[in-house]
């Protein structure tokens, strides 16, 4: 895959996979075709474009500010918000602290703090950032990369599905350093067809037979869920290459150079705005998703925008 139009095309598709799984409930079939790929595919990608950085502590502060910032920002202006419409600020204040540390998607499965105050979708900015950072002190530190990476991976998923969820999302971003190894694998080396045409097999014995949530590190059949993550990724670039060459191409690829903007502000709109109060049908699921596509858009480019004009102000002004 080079950088080329085609990954921000996939990163565009993934954001919207991604509004689309939290939106179409009801179908167990659609719910397992886009959690087959959607987070899969941004680890992949990011594991792709790694490059490895033997000054540990100095990469974790880039990741830091590109990634945790926007995380602590985002958050911050959440529980700021919902407390202020709380009835009991004091406590809806102290659940969103929670929220912010423990950085959780869902429900856990471990045996403590299994139910801690939900962050939501953010959740996938702390796990992306300790997996990159866990990822890059193996390959500096160990030998093995591709064997520790793996077990690193199999005891987060142990640890967190029996015993304990830790804070910050650090075992599901070191459940997902598999996914990450094998993007940085494929960039190095070329893909047999016998195993695509295996991940093929596992990609459709998952979506009717296992699933996959890896914001709590749900792995019903781990090497099945991990080869199929491999050929949802697949498919989807497949699909980035064809349509790169045509207008719709480039108007996805814009939303992918927006990601993280979108992610922040569904975020938002996840847990702030009740659509059923402004827009007729909101209970279908089609609808919906259009609506809350619209306004994470809408609002991610205005934001983008904005920051465009002020650093070009403050460039100019300079």
């Amino acid at each position: 895959m080079e950088r080329d139009l085609s990954i921000d095309i996939m990163k565009g598709i993934g954001i919207c996979a991604v509004i689309a799984g939290h939106t179409f409930l009801t179908s167990n079939t659609i719910h397992n075709l886009i959690y087959s790929f959607h987070m899969p595919l941004f680890f992949i990608l990011s594991g792709y474009f790694y490059k490895r950085d033997n000054k540990i502590i100095q990469k974790m502060v880039f990741d830091g500010r590109r990634i945790i910032i926007p995380y602590i920002l985002t958050s911050l202006f959440l529980i700021i918000f919902l407390s202020y419409r709380s009835p009991i600020p004091q406590l809806s204040l102290k659940y969103g602290l929670l929220a912010i540390i423990w950085g959780s998607g869902g429900t856990h499965t471990s045996l403590f703090f299994s139910s801690m105050p939900k962050i939501g979708p953010l959740w996938f900015l702390p796990a992306l950032f300790w997996c990159r950072t866990i990822y890059n002190t193996i390959v500096n530190k160990c030998k093995f990369r591709y064997t520790i990476s793996l077990c690193v991976a199999v005891i987060a998923i142990l640890i967190d599905r029996y015993v304990i969820s830790l804070p910050f999302c650090i075992l599901p971003g070191l459940s997902a350093i598999t996914f990450y190894m094998i993007g940085n694998y494929i960039n190095k080396h070329s893909i047999n067809k016998l195993l695509i045409i295996l991940c093929c097999l596992c990609w459709f014995i998952q979506l009717h037979y296992f699933g996959i949530d890896m914001c709590v590190c749900m792995y019903k059949c781990y090497p099945i869920d991990i080869l199929a993550g491999c050929f949802g990724t697949t498919l989807i670039y497949i699909i980035a290459k064809c349509i790169s060459h045509h207008i719709i191409g480039r108007v996805i690829s814009s939303l992918g150079k927006m990601s993280l903007t979108i992610l922040c502000f569904h975020t938002l709109e996840f847990f702030i705005i009740d659509y059923s109060t402004f827009i007729p049908n909101a209970q279908n699921e089609v609808i919906l998703f259009l609506s809350r596509s619209t306004i994470c858009i809408l609002f991610a480019y205005i934001w983008n925008k904005g920051i465009y004009v002020f650093r070009k102000f403050t460039t100019d002004f300079r």
